[in-house]
C-alpha cells in the first residue's frame, strides 16, 4: 500500500466521524478522471453538505489525496491550474505558445502538482463554506410584528413604538434586499447545481467578502437596535409598574 492510499484511508475514517449527509467515499474510489469530470463529483458533496464539519481540513486534503489518484498527470494539472486563473471555459482562455511553454515548465517543477492540487481542494471547501454562510445569513432572526411587541408591553411611550416600528420596517427592506443579493451569490457560485464553470479563485475572494458585508449589514446593527429598543420598553414597564405600586401605597396611608 503506498503513502497516497494510507493517507486516503486515515482521512477517510476521519471524515465518517465528523460529516453529517456527505459520504466523500466515491470521489475517492472511482477511477480516473479529468477536471470537469471531478468538479461535477465534488459539486455533488457541497450539495449534500447540510452544514459545515468541524474537520474541514481534512476533507480538503482527502480531496487533495483524491485528486493525486485520480487526475495525476501533466495535462489535467496545467487544466486545474488554468481553472483556477480563468475558469473552467476553454474558449475563454487564450494563451500564446510562450505562455503555454511557461506554464508546462512550471507545472512540471518540483511539488507544483501537489501546491495546485492543493489550491483547487482549498477552491472547493471555500465554496462549501460559502454556501454555508449564505444558509445562516438566510437563517438570521424573524422580523416580530410591532402587535407583538404591544402585547408583551403595556406602554403608552408612542415615541419607542414609533421607533421600534421603523427599525422593523428597516429589517424588512434589508433582509429582502440581502435575499436577492444572496440569490444572486449563488447564481455566481452554482449553474444547474454544480460549480459555475466561470468562477475563479478572485471571484471567490470578492464573494465572500461580499457575503460578510451582507452578513454585517442584515443582521448585527438593527437586532442591536432592536435589542435596546425592547430593553427601553422594559424598563419603561418596570417604572410604570413601580409607580403604580407607590400610588397604591399612598392611597392605604392616606
Amino acid at each position: 500500500m503506498n503513502h497516497i492510499n494510507k493517507k486516503i484511508i486515515i482521512n477517510y475514517a476521519m471524515l465518517n466521524k465528523s460529516t453529517m449527509n456527505s459520504d466523500f467515499s466515491n470521489l475517492v474510489s472511482n477511477g480516473p478522471t479529468d477536471i470537469p469530470g471531478f468538479e461535477k463529483e465534488i459539486s455533488k458533496q457541497i450539495a449534500s453538505m447540510s452544514q459545515m464539519v468541524e474537520s474541514a481540513q481534512d476533507i480538503e486534503e482527502l480531496i487533495v489525496a483524491a485528486l493525486k489518484r485520480r487526475c495525476n498527470d501533466r495535462k489535467t494539472v496545467m487544466h486545474a491550474h488554468l481553472r483556477l486563473k480563468h475558469g473552467a471555459n476553454e474558449e475563454a482562455c487564450t494563451m500564446t505558445r510562450t505562455e503555454l511553454a511557461q506554464l508546462a515548465e512550471m507545472v512540471a517543477s518540483k511539488g507544483a502538482a501537489n501546491a495546485i492540487f492543493k489550491r483547487l481542494a482549498n477552491f472547493c471547501m471555500r465554496i462549501a463554506g460559502l454556501r454555508n454562510r449564505i444558509e445562516r445569513i438566510r437563517q438570521c432572526s424573524p422580523v416580530m410584528k410591532l402587535n407583538d411587541i404591544e402585547g408583551i408591553y403595556d406602554t403608552s411611550n408612542h415615541r419607542l413604538l414609533a421607533a421600534y416600528a421603523k427599525n422593523e420596517e428597516t429589517m424588512r427592506e434589508r433582509h429582502t434586499q440581502n435575499h436577492r443579493e444572496l440569490d444572486s451569490i449563488m447564481q455566481t457560485l452554482f449553474l444547474d447545481s454544480e460549480i459555475h464553470p466561470e468562477l475563479t479563485e478572485n471571484d471567490l475572494t470578492a464573494l465572500e467578502a461580499q457575503c460578510e458585508h451582507i452578513a454585517e449589514r442584515g443582521c448585527s446593527v438593527q437586532e442591536l437596535r432592536r435589542l435596546k429598543i425592547m430593553e427601553a420598553l422594559l424598563e419603561e414597564e418596570r417604572f410604570n409598574s413601580l409607580m403604580k405600586k407607590i400610588g397604591l401605597m399612598k392611597k392605604l396611608d392616606a
